[in-house]
């Protein structure tokens, strides 16, 4: 995100922003009083430059993927269950993704969604909301993420130490 908003603003702007869209993507809170601050002053901006994101196909792609990881392993650290068969967090998954393409599956998603606790599922919901959630494939697979994020930001001129 930096590298996209150092060139439009001054430098202390574009670390503030940067770090609050990946917070907003995330539905991570500022770290710190002087984030927590920037955040009050510029939500309108905020909330514009994340929805920007739904414009990249790709990067919503990735987003949602190591969301999707993420979550599975928040609802697996609850106590949540990991079975093929009945495993809630999945069932939301696929509903919430044929939501996108068919409405039949909305009342589904949301009933599911009361299985699960908000925390595990908080951040796809803002992925929703902000329109960056892509549907995800019968069973996503999380050791693909990794790669696939690397191989993005080198195609992006991400540089590494």
């Amino acid at each position: 995100m930096l590298k996209k908003f150092a060139p439009q603003y001054e430098e202390e702007v574009a670390n503030y922003l940067s770090a609050a869209v990946v917070n907003r993507l995330f539905s991570e809170r500022p770290g710190n009083p002087d984030s927590s601050s920037f955040l009050q002053r510029n939500k309108d901006l905020v909330e514009r430059e994340a929805r920007a994101i739904s414009r990249c196909e790709e990067l919503c792609n990735l987003i949602t993927g190591s969301l999707y990881s993420a979550c599975y392993a928040r609802h697996i650290e609850g106590g949540g269950k990991t079975s093929w068969w009945r495993n809630p967090y999945l069932g939301y998954i696929r509903a919430l993704s044929r939501s996108l393409t068919d409405p039949t599956y909305i009342e589904l998603s949301v009933q599911m969604s009361e299985q699960l606790e908000l925390r595990v599922i908080e951040p796809l919901v803002t992925l929703l909301h902000l329109g960056v959630f892509r549907p995800l494939p019968r069973s996503p697979d999380s050791k693909e993420i990794y790669a696939r994020v690397h191989a993005y930001a080198m195609q992006a001129g991400v540089e590494f130490d």
